[in-house]
């Protein structure tokens, strides 16, 4: 059960820092975005 339990979290964490990694690239195109509209 331990190892089970243990992997399951592993897969969960390995989520939530694909989680964390995808809005971090949407956040800077979104400001990549703004930057360009204000230079304009």
């Amino acid at each position: 059960m331990g190892i089970v339990s243990s992997s399951i979290a592993k897969k969960d964490e390995n989520l939530k820092n694909m989680n964390n990694t995808a809005t971090d690239n949407i956040r800077k195109k979104a400001i990549d975005m703004e930057k360009s509209i204000m230079s304009i």
